[in-house]
């Protein structure tokens, strides 16, 4: 099977955390790094983190708690929820983790009035073990860099709270999506 990397960038969001992230825009961070500790910021209703992904190096603006509008008015953003997908492993509470709310989850839009773009996620054992795992870490192999680090405009208390947002570089199989994109057209 043939495969024909190319290089793609995406920007990762991380929201809702509980503090205001220790990291600086330029930052960069690897495998294994703390990034942040979920929380309750934002508009929540409990503690968790919120991950999702869009394509492209992004420049952030003013609507963070959008997708459509999330850097910038006006600008189509893609969702990349197959590369917001290897952010939920083990690695990233540093225990396994549990998915509350996935994207286009029709509650959701109910409760909330537009729809979630990414993953809400927790670690598993927040029951048994309150606090113990709620460190955040990046846990991807490609090295990240930070492009926001601060509150959602719309404030504290709005949106996705505190929130960080990461720009990596991952390859991307063109031929592997050739093949899924003909299967679904035939």
């Amino acid at each position: 099977m043939e495969k024909r990397m190319l290089p793609v960038w995406y920007t990762a969001r991380f929201g809702h955390l509980k503090f205001k992230p220790n990291l600086k825009v330029g930052d960069r961070v690897t495998k294994g790094d703390k990034i942040g500790t979920m929380g309750n910021s934002g508009a929540s209703s409990a503690a968790h983190l919120h991950i999702d992904c869009a394509q492209g190096k992004q420049v952030p603006k003013n609507d963070l708690h959008r997708m459509p509008d999330m850097f910038g008015p006006g600008k189509v953003v893609l969702p990349a929820l197959d590369q917001a997908e290897w952010f939920i492993d083990d690695d990233l509470f540093k225990t396994k983790v549990a998915i509350t709310t996935y994207p286009h989850d029709p509650a959701y839009f109910k409760n909330w009035g537009w729809h979630h773009i990414g993953f809400d996620v927790v670690p598993e054992d927040r029951h048994t073990h309150p606090g113990v795992h709620s460190d955040i870490y990046w846990n991807r192999s490609y090295e990240g860099e930070v492009i926001f680090s601060g509150v959602d405009p719309l404030g504290l208390n709005k949106g996705y709270g505190n929130v960080l947002l990461i720009q990596f570089e991952a390859e991307y199989d063109i031929m592997d999506y050739r093949r899924r994109k003909n299967a679904r057209s035939n």
